[in-house]
């Protein structure tokens, strides 16, 4: 009955029994249904296990947050970075700044530099070691290293893209001949075909956030801020539930369209709406049609 109740919906993971908490078939489940904040509730003897942690991180890559003890296992995150690289994002924030630690993550994939710690963004070994594995990398090192010419051009050797975020110096530097980017309409048709492609993944992946939180708005808690700055997606995710209206950005909160939507769904919902709102007309009349029918 329990499996089949967080199936249904993972927060209920929080009133079963303590026994079934320590169950991993109910964890993966709770987790799977989502909102993935659920698997909190799980015994932290689960949440310690590096196989079942991993599991979960192949369902939402958030899992990761609640596994407090395996955030600061310096191995358990090398090897998160094989698996899910913005992951590491999660890693415990000694480990983001410890040089040997970050050193081994860029090593693994160089796109990690964008979680390091500043001191390590700058620090001129750990960067080319980032960009000599992924070239993009050089997007996360600090301004002085983008202008570095050993730097940009281990990036670009890596991946030609890589020049966009050089420095403007550098980047009519490459486009000079002899350089890895003489042919610099090349590579810009290059760069527009990256961006097309990007733009492409951007596109599914707001329409898989407008499923989960058609579905459940309270997902939209789980989204990155650009999807909780997206207008169509917060009303659709308010109109499944008004208190999604949390989750959306500050903008979005002092929206009047999307706040009157939610209250309309939950009238608990205006204590996170901007405070230059509480006072509209719209909403008072709203709140007041709630009260007269309590």
């Amino acid at each position: 009955i329990a499996l089949a109740a967080v199936r249904q919906n993972g927060l209920l993971l929080q009133h079963v029994s303590s026994s079934l908490q320590e169950d991993r078939e109910v964890l993966l489940a709770a987790a799977f249904k989502g909102p993935i904040h659920a698997v909190k509730h799980a015994k932290a003897s689960l949440l310690s296990d590096r196989d079942l942690v991993l599991s979960l991180l192949q369902i939402n890559r958030l899992a990761l947050k609640f596994a407090r003890k395996l955030v600061t296992d310096r191995e358990f995150m090398l090897h998160v970075v094989t698996v899910d690289w913005e992951a590491f994002e999660h890693a415990a924030p000694d480990l983001r700044k410890e040089f040997g630690t970050m050193r081994s993550a860029v090593q693994r994939d160089g796109r990690v530099l964008r979680f390091a710690h500043s001191d390590i963004q700058k620090d001129r070994g750990v960067v080319l070691a980032a960009v000599r594995q992924n070239g993009l990398a050089l997007e996360f090192a600090m301004q002085a290293l983008r202008g570095d010419e050993e730097v940009v051009n281990a990036a670009v050797k890596q991946n030609k893209a890589a020049w966009q975020f050089a420095t403007r110096g550098m980047q009519e530097k490459f486009g000079a001949p002899g350089s890895p980017l003489n042919d610099i309409q090349s590579t810009l048709a290059y760069t527009r075909e990256l961006v097309s492609k990007r733009a492409i993944e951007r596109d599914l992946d707001r329409e898989r956030w407008m499923s989960a939180v058609r579905q459940d708005g309270l997902r939209l808690g789980e989204a990155p801020l650009e999807v909780r700055d997206d207008a169509d997606i917060v009303s659709v995710a308010v109109q499944s539930d008004g208190l999604a209206l949390r989750h959306a950005s500050s903008r979005l909160q002092g929206s009047l369209q999307i706040v009157v939507a939610a209250v309309q769904r939950n009238v608990e919902a205006l204590r996170h709406a901007a405070p230059e709102l509480k006072r509209e007309p719209t909403l008072l009349r709203l709140i007041k049609e709630h009260d007269d029918l309590a």
